[in-house]
């Protein structure tokens, strides 16, 4: 089983911290007090690394504090201008170099007394992952060598700004500009672990943010914490890591957290920066220091690895009074800045925080492509957890509570079971009657299709006797034609044939005119295409029209040659047939005319001649 920092008794964690006093002489300190109680040794020095790396002071006993080692006046050929940082391990220093170049830059030195094994494993392999790395969002280095004292160092590029929160803060940057700030973050962390580096300790003060021309540009710094996945740098600089928790706990990952540093790859990066992420939007922490600092050592490790933090939006609105100054610093209201993270920010932000880590993001550029996304209003690829997910986490978490729950459910269910057959019962007739009422509006719908088709079938049909009745007119005008020829000469009993030839024969056909000029029409008009004018001639789509179209056009042209000069003909023999039936002995009158005349020849004065 492994030894835990929390099972020191009071006695030997007050006399550790007690060694931070003796601070060049901590680790020799420490060894001396593992030979002293070997039964503790592991836990000793557990908690002697967590005080070396600076993880934080949660649940640690402080010592007397003691006077800072004066600032050397130089490092090899830099001249030292200031402390500007202390670490776990080494000192940060501003430096002025002359030659070759002129320029302000930061060493890094390890702290007298810390030159241990592993320490000086731990700075080299720093110093060769910020070398091996070329990203404008991380520092560069220039130089490295080793005091007189035989420390050794390693100059850098000196980032002089803002940490990222306060810079951030300061200027008032809105949700967008503080997105798209994050998305350089987010670059340059890819960049380092393309090159096989995992970071380990991102932080808002790890990311330094400078202005270079009208752009603000993120600086990532600190490397101290790094582990190498190329093995380039691990057969140098390898050394074992379990059972060590390493990292700062407000952004450690749940892996972190367990001291697996075998385990650990990219991803607990894509956790450092989510939290940070949730920091930027929210202007608080998932788990404040507070609650850390509360929770205790191994409390707050528990508390990383297994609960769940609220939403960045619910975390929001506990802050009460103070959530309306977090908005003012984001340049919006309260409701639209709660507005603006629930949804797609809360979704992005706990999927990279997921505490398993094939749950987070894959990699640094997944969480800054998903924002892009969301800057351009896009789905974003971070989703809710799902249900079964979440029941899953809430059944660990309240096991008794939930059978209890589980119990209840089932006692309502058996309860609810005789009105659920009824309404389903109710539920099945429903449906039968619904799906009588739809069969009777198809067969409806069915007959009204049937009625509509044979109505159009009617209307063709009347459309075919129609042409039918006017392609039978030339065969009537040549009946009627024949029928003329028979009417001469014009004797006395053909006057009812001819009668009947001029009322029956050419009115029928005189009366069909306008019927037959309208068909023509209307053929015409469906012509497929026509040749110019002067020769009249249409091309049709079907032969039928065609032959409808030409034999009608016929019988029109015939017709008023019949109509001026035949039917005249016609009349004036009937009125000469007439004249002479009317002289004739077979009319009605004639017997009383020749009557007269007999009478008339018998007088003498003449008057058969006036008679007749």
């Amino acid at each position: 089983m492994t030894a835990s920092p929390d099972d020191l008794p009071d006695n030997l964690v007050t006399r550790l911290a007690r060694l931070l006093d003796q601070r060049d002489g901590f680790l020799p300190a420490v060894e001396r007090l593992c030979r002293e109680h070997p039964e503790h040794a592991a836990a000793l020095r557990c908690r002697a690394q967590e005080y070396l790396v600076g993880a934080t002071s949660i649940g640690a006993v402080g010592g007397g504090q003691r006077e800072p080692d004066p600032v050397p006046a130089r490092i090899g050929p830099y001249r030292i201008l200031e402390r500007v940082g202390k670490g776990g391990m080494g000192e940060v220093y501003k430096a002025e170099q002359k030659e070759p170049v002129r320029r302000l830059v930061a060493l890094k030195v390890v702290q007298q007394g810390m030159a241990t094994k592993e320490v000086l494993a731990r700075f080299d392999l720093e110093r060769r992952a910020l070398a091996a790395m070329n990203h404008r969002c991380i520092a560069k280095v220039f130089d490295a060598g080793a005091t007189e004292k035989g420390e050794p160092y390693f100059v850098m590029e000196f980032v002089e700004g803002l940490p990222l929160t306060t810079y951030c803060d300061k200027h008032k940057l809105a949700i967008e500009q503080r997105l798209r700030l994050f998305q350089q973050i987010c670059a340059g962390v890819q960049h380092a672990h393309q090159k096989g580096i995992v970071h380990r300790d991102l932080k808002p003060a790890n990311v330094m943010v400078v202005r270079e021309g009208d752009e603000a540009v993120p600086k990532i710094l600190d490397f101290g914490l790094a582990k190498a996945t190329n093995r380039d740098f691990l057969d140098a600089t390898f050394f074992t890591e379990r059972d060590r928790v390493m990292g700062t706990y407000e952004y450690m990952s749940p892996e972190q957290a367990a001291g697996d540093g075998e385990a650990i790859d990219a991803r607990a990066d894509v956790y450092a920066l989510g939290v940070m992420l949730y920091e930027l939007l929210a202007g608080v922490l998932p788990f404040t220091t507070a609650e850390l600092r509360q929770a205790g050592h191994q409390g707050a490790l528990r508390l990383i690895s297994d609960s769940e933090p609220p939403r960045a939006s619910t975390k929001l609105i506990s802050l009460r009074e103070k959530s309306s100054e977090v908005a003012s610093r984001r340049l919006t209201s309260l409701e639209s800045l709660s507005r603006a993270l629930r949804g797609d920010l809360d979704w992005v932000v706990m999927k990279a925080m997921a505490k398993e880590p094939e749950r987070r993001y894959d990699a640094a550029t997944a969480l800054a492509d998903d924002l892009g996304r969301y800057l351009r209003h896009e789905p974003v690829v971070a989703g809710p957890p799902s249900v079964g997910y979440r029941l899953r986490k809430f059944a660990r978490r309240y096991r008794v509570q939930v059978i209890a729950a589980a119990l209840v459910l089932l006692a309502i269910a058996a309860g609810l079971a005789g009105t659920t057959w009824f309404w389903l019962d109710a539920k099945a007739q429903a449906d039968v009657a619904n799906k009588a009422r739809i069969e009777a509006k198809r067969q409806e719908e069915i007959a009204e299709a049937k009625a509509k088709e044979a109505a159009d079938n009617a209307r063709l049909f009347a459309g075919k006797v129609r042409e039918f009745d006017q392609l039978a007119g030339v065969v009537h005008l040549k009946s009627a034609l024949e029928t003329e020829k028979k009417l001469y000469p014009a004797w006395p009993h053909k006057v009812a044939d001819m009668q009947r030839w001029l009322d029956e024969d050419v009115g029928r056909l005189l009366r069909a005119k306008p019927e037959i000029d309208k068909t023509i029409a209307d053929l015409r008009t469906r012509a497929l295409d026509r040749t110019p004018k002067e020769t009249q001639t249409y091309r049709f789509g079907e032969e039928s029209q065609r032959f409808l179209h030409d034999t009608l056009s016929e019988l029109q042209s015939n017709l008023p040659a019949l109509e001026a000069n035949e039917r005249k003909a016609v009349v004036e023999r009937l009125s000469w047939a007439q004249r002479i039936e009317s002289l004739t002995m077979g009319h009605p009158k004639a017997h009383v005319t020749w009557q007269a005349a007999r009478d008339a020849i018998k007088t003498p004065d003449g008057v058969v001649a006036s008679a007749l």
